[in-house]
């Protein structure tokens, strides 16, 4: 056997290595995209009805949530302005506790930034706010 017939036999034999390779991936890539087919037609069919249903859900809950953001506003701009206009110690106590009901739903939207600047204005000529007559609630 001479080296030509050699050489002959490691580029046969190499090409054959390579060969099997290249088809050993081929049916890797097509499992995988059999098993992302499976995989996309699952979501299709399982999950994205359930994400469209949640954000029709989340849609009607912002528009619940902005109806009574609207209804709380009109609340406190009313309270702003009886605050505003002085009225007496027992008056402004149940303000002060429609106020804190108010404030806990709304904290952190504009309707409760509203509210950290209404508590500076009712609060601080109220003197002794936990020395108030009881029957004056």
């Amino acid at each position: 056997m001479t080296s030509v017939d050699k050489l002959k036999i490691c580029v046969l034999l190499a090409f054959a290595v390579l060969t099997n390779v290249v088809l050993v991936n081929f049916r890797q890539d097509q499992r995988q995209a059999a098993s992302n087919q499976t995989i996309i037609e699952y979501f299709e069919r399982r999950v994205a009805p359930r994400v469209a249903s949640l954000e029709e859900r989340v849609a009607r809950l912002e528009i619940t949530i902005g109806i009574r953001s609207e209804r709380q506003e009109n609340a406190l701009n009313g309270l702003e302005g009886a605050v505003k206009a002085g009225h007496s110690r027992f008056e402004r106590s149940n303000l002060e506790g429609r106020i804190d009901r108010l404030d806990g739903a709304f904290r952190e939207s504009r309707v409760g930034e509203r509210l950290a600047v209404l508590e500076g204005t009712y609060s601080r000529p109220i003197p002794n706010r936990d020395a108030r007559d009881s029957s004056c609630r």
